[in-house]
C-alpha cells in the first residue's frame, strides 16, 4: 500500500511536474509572443517616427527653399534699387556739374561785360571831362574874344 501510495504521489508529482512544465512552456510561448508583439510595435513606432522625420525634413526643406527664394527676390530687389539710386545720383551729379559749369561760364561772361562797361564808363567819363574842358576853353575863348572886340 505504501508503494501504491508512493506510486500515486509520484504520479501526482509527475502530473504536477507536467503541469509546471506545460505552464513554463506556455509562459515561454507567451513571453516570445509578447516580445514579438513588442518588436512589431517598436518597429511600427520606428517606421511612423521615420515617416514623421522625413515629412518634417521635407517641410523644413520646402520652408528653407521658400525662404531662400524670398531672400533672393528681396536681395535682387534691393540690388536693383541700389543700382537705380546710383544711376540717379550719377545723373544728378552730372546735371549739377553741368549746371555749375554753365553758371561759371555765365559768371565769366558777366564779369567780362562788367569790365567792358567799366571801361566804357571810364572812356565816357574821360570824354565828358574833355567836353567839359573844351566847353570851358570855348567859354574862355568867347570871353576873350568879346573882350578883344570891346577893346577894339
Amino acid at each position: 500500500e505504501k508503494i501504491a501510495q508512493c506510486e500515486e504521489e509520484k504520479s501526482k508529482s509527475n502530473d504536477k511536474l507536467k503541469e509546471i512544465t506545460m505552464f513554463k512552456e506556455e509562459m515561454k510561448a507567451e513571453k516570445i509572443l509578447q516580445e514579438e508583439n513588442m518588436k512589431k510595435e517598436h518597429q511600427t513606432e520606428i517606421t511612423i517616427l521615420g515617416a514623421t522625420i522625413v515629412a518634417l525634413q521635407n517641410d523644413h526643406a520646402l520652408e528653407l527653399t521658400s525662404l531662400k527664394e524670398r531672400f533672393t527676390a528681396e536681395y535682387t530687389r534691393l540690388e536693383e534699387m541700389q543700382q537705380k539710386t546710383i544711376v540717379d545720383n550719377e545723373k544728378t551729379v552730372l546735371r549739377l556739374e553741368t549746371s555749375n559749369s554753365l553758371a561759371e561760364e555765365e559768371c565769366l561772361k558777366l564779369k567780362e561785360k562788367i569790365a567792358q562797361c567799366e571801361e566804357e564808363k571810364s572812356k565816357s567819363n574821360n570824354k565828358l571831362k574833355e567836353i567839359t574842358m573844351l566847353k570851358e576853353e570855348m567859354k574862355t575863348d568867347k570871353i576873350l574874344q568879346e573882350e578883344n572886340m570891346k577893346k577894339e
